[in-house]
């Protein structure tokens, strides 16, 4: 997947059909990447689950699981997202065409 972004990630214009080709394959990289980490913390908390560590512990470790899942999960959309929209030729229009806005701090 990589070699398919790097080819076609600074090309500054991109027509339409290879910008849907590019969001299929962004949009498929991301399930495949979020069913790995999910197969992934699943396995852990089967292990978890079998252990011989009493309940308590296996609750609280579970919901350290659970929130690393997530922020996982949500890392792998927010990057994806970022990509989408750093690749997006009308995104590259506007930001272009913008004027540079200047802070003055006294």
């Amino acid at each position: 997947m990589k070699s398919f972004f790097l080819n076609k990630l600074f090309k500054p214009s991109v027509n339409r059909e290879s910008f849907d080709e590019l969001l299929i394959e962004i949009i498929d990289n991301v399930f495949r990447q979020k069913r790995e980490l999910h197969n992934y913390y699943f396995l852990l908390c089967q292990k978890l689950w079998s252990s011989n560590r009493n309940n308590e512990k296996k609750v609280l470790i579970s919901k350290y699981l659970i929130k690393r899942l997530l922020r996982q999960s949500n890392l792998i959309l927010e990057n994806s997202s970022r990509l989408a929209s750093r690749l997006c030729s009308v995104y590259n229009n506007r930001r272009q065409t913008m004027p540079k806005s200047r802070k003055i701090l006294h």
